[in-house]
This record gives C-alpha cells, sequence and structure tokens, in this order.
C-alpha cells in the first residue's frame, strides 16, 4: 500500500491543476449566468460535483496516509533549488470544498434569477 501511495504523489499537482480548471469553468458559467442571464447550468452542476469529488479524493488520500504513518502532502517550490513548501492534502480538500460551496451558491442565484 505505500508503495502504490509513492507511485501516485506525482500525480497528485496535476490533478489539483484540473480541480482548478474545472472551478474556474464553473464559476465563469455561473458568473455568466447570474450577470448576462446566458450560461450553462449544468457546466455549473458538474464542475460543482467534480470538484467536490477532488474534494473527497484528497481528504481520503490524507486519511489513508495518516492510518499508514505518513503526514502526505504536496511539495509546491522548486526541489532543484531546496525550496520546500509543503501543502498538505487536508488544505488542499478543504480548498476545493469551499470552491464547491461557492459553486454551489452561485448555482442557486443563478437559477433563482431565472424564475
Amino acid at each position: 500500500m505505500v508503495e502504490l501511495m509513492m507511485k501516485l504523489m506525482p500525480y497528485m499537482v496535476p490533478l489539483i491543476i484540473a480541480g482548478i480548471a474545472i472551478a474556474v469553468i464553473g464559476l465563469l458559467m455561473s458568473l455568466s449566468k447570474v450577470i448576462f442571464n446566458k450560461g450553462i447550468q449544468s457546466i455549473v452542476t458538474w464542475s460543482m460535483g467534480i470538484v467536490l469529488g477532488i474534494s473527497v479524493f484528497f481528504i481520503a488520500a490524507q486519511l489513508m496516509g495518516m492510518v499508514l504513518g505518513f503526514s502526505p502532502s504536496i511539495n509546491l517550490g522548486d526541489a532543484a533549488k531546496f525550496e520546500f513548501n509543503l501543502v498538505p492534502f487536508w488544505l488542499i480538500s478543504i480548498g476545493f470544498f469551499v470552491a464547491a460551496i461557492v459553486l454551489f451558491g452561485l448555482r442557486r442565484v443563478g437559477n433563482n434569477k431565472m424564475a
């Protein structure tokens, strides 16, 4: 199990980048619905679900890492320059969870404006 977790670590940063991109797309679609009354609500709903799923994934990875005796984190610094800005998985999970809540709130505002 430890080997599997170590093999998956390089794929965590692209997952974070993809999650941020999906959240931004959902935010833009939601704001276009609120401001211009044009936007695709299904994209907002899908992006909210995907971002929430990524949040659950990172909190599960944090808990599994703690069970295995690790403190899972991602280095957002430049390792070649010996810059180590370690961000724990639970903090990333909270960020994605807050983004999902914001998307949910904006989706509700967009739906209310349509009525």
